[in-house]
């Protein structure tokens, strides 16, 4: 037997040191619950006992887990110890074990062993064992049973009764509802009273004494309410502070009969706190650097004056806690700006501490443009409200809106590239008259809050033959939200046809985002081609003809294409010499140039020659792409056959049309001495026909009417096809400025109407002319008395 012994512990003193030379004994290891189905439980929970009934005995549970028996000697301390409340627990006499025999062991892998604990209320209820709540600790040192091992282990758990005398006896001497929010409800909390007499009990009415402030407590009513033995009264109590601070009452329930068969009541005492949780701007906060801040009415944001783009600016935001307790926020700053982040501050992230009814909380927000505009962000504070009262929302954010304006002038135009139509090439002389411009309009916005201003446009030097002009040609100043109109023309100079390109430079101060270099230049494209039509000549084949017949001679352009002429009139005159043998009785003009154009005929004859004279005049400027103008008929002589030599005396020349007034190229703009009666016709460059040709949406009527007293009236209707300075005046036939009838911006497509009196102008034709930068038109004005 000593050898089977010594073998075995031989044996496990070797497993001991295989294993990294750990300590080798049984473990001694035990687990302790109050409840066999729920293990996590560490109380033994008597609830009310009436101090005269019979003792309550529960169980606690003990389950060997480790290595080994388990073993608690004989004897009740120290192996079984009871804690009270009091100093000494030999003292407690309430609570104590019921039949555990001492020693005990507890074997390895056995079932969980039930301990039965007694509580037994002592009659006497005054003095130490007064009633009330009972509580203890029972605590247990357990041994292994191989008494060479000295480890022991101690666990402990808890038992707790209510000692009452009486019937309808309560477990709670205090509802503490604690801090909650001003205004909003406490979820209802229930005061619960037993019945722990033998027989039924019959309440008759709760009722609400004030401490110090009952307005905010509500109870449930349940008069006349009978509570069986063992049976639960509950009270409903609603807390909704009304103010900050505490509010405190007793709520009394009242019962029969008592212990004496006389009419008794239980109460429990209700306290609770009023709080608020918010936090505003205050109006401490402050702009940096003179930056001028406002603080929004309801202290819930703030207003950044205009901040230049691109400029760093610096604000203190100083935050007041309203409240009654401390606020604990993290700061999260939220920018919804879709122009790029505008809003920084080294603060985001960190946690501020607000003391209560403090306003020491601040922060540093950085403000940089990037953009002008609106530039907005919110700060939010994520606060603990819902770790420290109880009926927090489940939305602990508070916030603030931060609104500012970004600064700064921004150029907008309506047109990165113009190109003009095909324009004639003047003639020869070089007469800008010879040609119409065309016009183009450039318009320019101001999209931004400050002014902006643009210098007077520039033109790079110009690729090609071209001639380019605007107007107007002066520095401009355009208001936030405003418009300006630029007319552009085109009129080449040059003797050949051919493209002209050119690159119009607008200089300003906009900006468009915080990393613009100032000045900023504004590009415009320009192209537009000059045509020269093919050389021109007037033909008449050889006239060679019998005796007595009649002759048809066609006359007729040859230019070698079908574009051939583009202008409003012009003249030619064809000489015949040695016409003896001929006779020029009839002159027609049959089979004749387009429908577009009137030919007259005039036959002069000059001695021995005969001239006769064309005059071809357009209907509309429009190319003419007939080469036949007219067809001269003659008979010959019946006694004189032979051939005639015809001589064209002129080649045909573009009589020279004026171009649109104001460029002061065209000295006889107007006709000399007009008559001052019947009808006048203005040339067709000027007035509605310039108006048709460059197509404006505007211009402007005239009428006349008899007035009063004879005195001549004169209504004039305007309306402007751009936004532009206009200007209207009464100007004589030979161009002179009379009468500044109007000067100022119009806007376009605005209707404007005034009279002006005609009776200081003396008899004769006057010219009443529009002007908006390069745009002219013009409507006669015949006085005639």
């Amino acid at each position: 037997m000593k050898r089977v012994m010594f073998f075995g512990i031989l044996c496990l003193l070797i497993s001991c040191l295989s294993v990294h030379h750990s300590v080798c004994y049984a473990q001694v290891k035990a687990a302790i619950w109050i409840d066999s189905t729920n293990k996590n439980a560490d109380t033994l929970d008597y609830d009310i006992l009436f101090f005269k009934d019979s003792p309550k005995i529960l169980n606690f549970y003990m389950e060997n887990l480790g290595k080994g028996d388990i073993w608690i000697k004989d004897g009740f301390a120290p192996n079984f110890v009871l804690e009270s409340d009091k100093a000494n627990p030999e003292q407690f006499r309430e609570f104590y074990p019921d039949n555990i025999i001492f020693p005990f062991t507890i074997t390895e892998n056995s079932k969980p062993k039930a301990f039965p604990i007694r509580f037994k209320p002592v009659i006497d209820t005054s003095g130490d064992d007064r009633l009330g709540i009972k509580t203890a600790k029972i605590q247990l040192t357990l041994s292994n049973i191989d008494t060479t091992d000295t480890t022991s282990y101690t666990r402990y758990f808890y038992v707790r009764g209510w000692k009452t005398k009486d019937f309808l006896a309560k477990r709670d001497t205090l509802i503490n509802f604690d801090s909650v929010l001003v205004g909003q409800y406490n979820p209802p909390t229930q005061w619960n009273l037993r019945n722990v007499s033998k027989a039924d009990l019959t309440v008759s009415k709760t009722s609400i004494d004030t401490y110090i402030d009952s307005s905010s407590i509500s109870i449930s009513q349940n008069p006349n309410k009978i509570v069986n033995p063992n049976g639960l009264y509950s009270v409903d109590i609603d807390y909704q502070p009304q103010k900050l601070g505490w509010d405190s009452a007793k709520v009394t329930t009242y019962y029969s009969p008592n212990i004496d068969n006389v009419a008794d009541s239980n109460s429990v005492i209700i306290k609770g706190f009023g709080v608020k949780h918010d936090a505003l701007i205050s109006r401490l906060s402050q702009g940096k650097s003179g930056i001028p801040i406002t603080v929004d009415a309801n202290f819930r944001g703030i207003n950044v004056d205009s901040i230049n783009v691109g400029k760093l600016s610096e604000v203190e935001v100083v935050f007041e806690n309203t409240g009654n307790i401390p606020i604990h926020a993290k700061l999260i700053l939220k920018e919804f700006a879709p122009k790029g982040p505008s809003y920084s501050s080294l603060d985001t992230g960190k946690i501020i501490i607000i003391p209560a009814n403090s306003k020491t909380a601040k922060i540093t927000l950085f403000v940089k443009p990037q953009e002008s505009g609106d530039i907005n962000c919110t700060l939010e504070l994520h606060t603990d409200i819902r770790s420290r009262v109880r009926n927090s929302p489940t939305d602990s954010i508070i916030r603030f809106d931060i609104k500012g304006i970004g600064q700064a002038p921004v150029l907008i135009k309506d047109q990165v590239a113009i190109e003009f139509e095909d324009i004639v090439v003047p003639s020869e002389q070089n007469n800008v008259c010879d040609s119409i411009s065309k016009i183009r309009t450039i318009k320019i916005t101001n999209t931004g809050n400050l002014l902006l201003e643009v210098s007077t446009p520039e033109f790079l030097s110009p690729v090609g033959k071209g001639d380019y002009d605007i107007s107007p040609k002066s520095k401009l100043t355009i208001e936030p939200n405003k418009s300006q109109s630029y007319l552009l023309s085109f009129l080449p100079k040059s003797k050949t046809s051919g493209i002209s390109k050119d690159t119009l430079i607008f200089i300003s101060n906009s900006v468009r985002d915080a990393n613009a270099k100032l000045p900023q230049r504004d590009t415009v494209f320009l192209s537009g081609n000059g045509i020269v039509p093919d050389s021109i000549s007037l033909s008449i084949g050889k006239v060679k003809s019998a005796p007595s017949k009649k002759v048809l001679i066609p006359i007729y352009i040859d230019s070698g294409s079908k574009s051939l002429i583009y202008s409003s009139s012009f003249k030619t005159s064809i000489q015949f010499d040695s016409t003896y043998a001929f006779r020029f009785d009839t002159v027609y003009t049959e089979g004749t140039a387009t429908a577009n154009s009137n030919i007259s005929i005039t036959k002069k004859t000059l001695g021995s020659s005969i001239q006769i004279e064309l005059d071809i005049k357009s209907k509309s400027n429009s190319f003419i792409d007939n080469p036949i103008l007219a067809n001269l008929v003659y008979d010959t002589y019946i006694a004189a056959p032979g051939s005639v030599d015809i001589i064209i005396k002129h080649d045909i020349n573009q009589i020279k049309n004026p171009t649109q007034f104001g460029r002061g190229d065209c000295p006889n703009f107007f006709k000399v001495n007009p008559p001052i009666s019947g009808s006048f016709t203005l040339d067709s460059v000027c007035g509605e026909g310039y108006k048709g040709v460059h197509n404006a949406k505007g211009g402007f009527t005239f009428d006349v009417y008899q007035a009063m007293n004879h005195s001549e009236q004169a209504l004039i209707h305007c309306s402007s096809p751009y936004d532009m300075p206009s200007k209207i005046i009464i100007c004589s036939v030979q161009g002179g400025e009379l009468l500044e009838l109007y000067n100022g911006q119009m806007i376009s497509n605005e209707q404007i109407s005034f009279p002006f009196s005609t009776e200081f102008l003396s008899p004769g034709i006057y010219f009443c002319i529009f002007k908006a930068g390069i745009y002219t038109s013009c409507k006669p004005l015949i006085i005639n008395r």
